[in-house]
């Protein structure tokens, strides 16, 4: 049917809550007859890598993923943006969908107008879109479109995941530490951050990280590594608090009901996760603030009208979803 897939974020099962969304977009689009979606991955220059272009020049529909990628005009969200204009001059179809948007160049959401489906992920990328882009919609992330199987027991114990920030997933691990909690990344290895001088060698860059990487989890005992998002998802449902940097963190947390405090990311998207759901807007602060005010699990539980609201806000996006899915199966 010559459909493509662009921004294909699961490397290998590399980010669990990547992984989560990629195989709910395949498994969504397969309920609707269409397998074996060719697709180009994150970060990929589709205009420098013949494999690519080939693919996004057959396409007649385009599903772009934009999810954490489109936002403050950085080159790789530039990158998309070129691979919807090329597909619509082309008198193909797109859909941009899971879609982050912030402070983006205004000739960008021009060419996003062209888009024959828009939805974005959270309600205040909607809103800055809708200045120009009139037909679009939203809905929560695609990791929290289908349903878990909820673990029935006691859940006990905080667990703490990492950060985008390097520096910062290295100040939860001390978090960690210092409040005697399990250090569980929401990613299959850990990446600490090589020293500058050595990023520009891929093979320096991957000793020193390694190396980083052993030390860490040498001086935090608790710390260690899961496999997949089902097994990170059947982990936080036997916590009772999960302390994150990461937004999936956060969308698993919401999945599962597993109560979270998390610290500012690299855009608004847990700020806005919060906001759209209906949670306590304190479940996002700065980590410093965190750690002085610390006083355990218990001060962090979700009340009754924050429960009320995750319900709700999971109901209407798995309806919404569906019809989302339907849309982009209109298209071919």
């Amino acid at each position: 049917m010559n459909v493509a897939i662009l921004n294909d974020t699961d490397e290998g099962g590399a980010h669990f809550g990547c992984q989560r969304v990629m195989e709910t977009i395949r498994y969504e689009m397969a309920k609707r007859g269409v397998k074996d979606i060719p697709s180009i991955k994150v970060g990929v220059n589709w205009q420098k890598d013949n494999w690519a272009k080939s693919v996004i020049g057959s396409a007649k529909l385009l599903i772009v993923n934009g999810e954490g990628t489109i936002h403050h005009g950085r080159r790789k969200a530039g990158w998309l943006i070129s691979a919807i204009d090329f597909v619509k001059r082309n008198g193909g179809s797109v859909a941009l969908i899971n879609c982050l948007w912030q402070d983006n160049p205004e000739n960008w959401a021009k060419i996003v107008s062209r888009c024959d489906l828009v939805y974005c992920r959270d309600s205040i990328s909607a809103s800055e879109l809708k200045n120009i882009v009139s037909k679009v919609k939203w809905i929560g992330d695609l990791s929290m479109f289908h349903p878990t199987q909820s673990v029935n027991m006691d859940r006990s114990g905080i667990t703490v995941s990492c950060s985008v920030s390097n520096k910062v997933t290295r100040k939860l691990g001390l978090f960690a530490y210092m409040v005697g909690a399990e250090f569980v990344p929401i990613t299959k290895s850990l990446s600490i951050g090589t020293p500058g001088v050595f990023r520009k060698s891929k093979l320096l860059k991957s000793f020193f990280d390694k190396r980083a990487s052993r030390s860490f989890f040498e001086k935090n005992p608790s710390a260690h590594l899961l496999a997949s998002h089902y097994d990170y998802i059947d982990h936080l449902q036997r916590k009772s608090l999960l302390v994150t940097g990461r937004f999936h963190a956060a969308c698993f947390s919401i999945l599962t009901k597993t109560p979270f405090i998390a610290t500012n990311s690299n855009s608004w998207k847990i700020e806005a996760l919060v906001s759209d759901v209906g949670l306590d807007p304190n479940r996002v602060q700065p980590l410093g603030k965190l750690s002085e005010s610390f006083q355990g699990e218990s001060q962090w539980q979700y009340s009754e009208q924050e429960l009320l609201n995750i319900e709700s806000a999971l109901s209407s996006w798995r309806s919404d979803g569906n019809v989302l899915f339907n849309e982009i199966s209109g298209l071919f």
